[in-house]
């Protein structure tokens, strides 16, 4: 056996028996003779069961996972050239650095996690909207085409059993009398109104469902309209709220010369974030849906609208009086 291996085999032998020393035996271990030079060198030389302590202390002092009885600022332990707590600062100073570092990945990755929820959320209520529009076109389309055919067909009767048109037939001065009948007709209602300042009953009704991507929208103002063009306000018709499912209903009536313009103002906070006021969006309902007298005969169905859609007319409203 060679010299080098006999000396690796004592210092494992030292290390070993080191292991299973008492407090006692350890300081015993630890202290450095009369013979020995009193430095850091010969402490660390003994291996880990020992650190050296400088400063005012200068002694060599048994490890027992913790450094007793000496301040850490002179603390040398396994090499001379190395402060130990140098080398704590340094290892805090990282793991602080790599602590940061994790921080604002993760920060990272949920700012654009939640980016992509919101790019992905509105391009699907576009599509969906996209697609609820075309639906709508396709039914216009088709009502286009049965009243075309109904024209067709009324023509087809009339040609079958030679009913002649409205204009044909008349001569020149039955025309001119009907004429002079109808001017007198409106002269003497014209005056009638005039002078009774009659007015006319009517009504309207607006009903469908609003959403807020794929949730109900609900608790949400609702007002129905009369559109006046001009100085004065427009007449409320009636207002109120979604339920919980974003179902609405308005009915409401006035009094008007003429006919009246009917139109549901929507005041909602769908993907409204903090800022000031509501979204109002403006629905103009059809002529075709105003009825004589106080109940309306037919409702205007809007459907399903999801109001994430940015719509062309859409304003913010803080008063909710227009």
């Amino acid at each position: 056996m060679t010299i080098q291996r006999k000396l690796i085999l004592a210092i494992l032998v030292t290390v070993a028996a080191a292991d299973n020393m008492t407090w006692t035996e350890k300081q015993e271990y630890c202290r450095i003779g009369s013979n020995d030079l009193n430095t850091c060198e010969t402490c660390v030389g003994k291996g880990s069961q020992c650190f050296w302590c400088g400063g005012k202390t200068k002694k060599c002092m048994p490890f027992d996972w913790y450094y007793p009885d000496c301040n850490i600022k002179n603390v040398k332990y396994n090499v001379c050239w190395v402060s130990t707590s140098a080398a704590a600062i340094v290892i805090a100073i990282c793991a602080g650095i790599i602590a940061v570092i994790l921080i604002a990945c993760v920060c990272y990755c949920c700012c654009k996690c939640k980016e992509y929820n919101r790019i992905h959320k509105k391009a699907k209520a576009q599509k969906w909207n996209d697609k609820r529009m075309t639906a709508q076109r396709d039914m216009e389309d088709r009502q286009s085409v049965r009243s075309d055919q109904r024209k067709a067909e009324l023509e087809a009767y009339r040609m079958k059993y030679n009913i002649p048109a409205k204009d044909d037939g008349k001569t020149l001065s039955v025309r001119k009398k009907s004429m002079s009948r109808i001017l007198c007709i409106s002269s003497v209602l014209l005056v009638l109104i005039g002078a009774s300042e009659a007015v006319f009953t009517q009504s309207a009704g607006v009903k469908g469902v609003l959403m807020c991507g794929d949730k109900p929208l609900a608790n949400t103002k609702v007002k129905l309209y009369d559109d006046d063009t001009g100085p004065d306000l427009d007449d409320l018709l009636a207002e109120g709220t979604t339920d919980s499912l974003g179902q609405f209903l308005l009915t409401g009536h006035t009094s008007e010369v003429m006919t009246i313009d009917p139109k549901l103002n929507i005041y909602h906070d769908c993907d409204d974030g903090i800022k000031p006021c509501q979204r109002r969006v403006t629905f103009n309902i059809p002529k075709s849906f105003v009825s004589s007298g106080e109940n309306p005969k037919t409702f205007f169905n809007i459907g399903t609208i999801n109001m994430q859609i940015e719509f062309e007319s859409e304003s913010r409203d803080c008063l909710h009086r227009k």
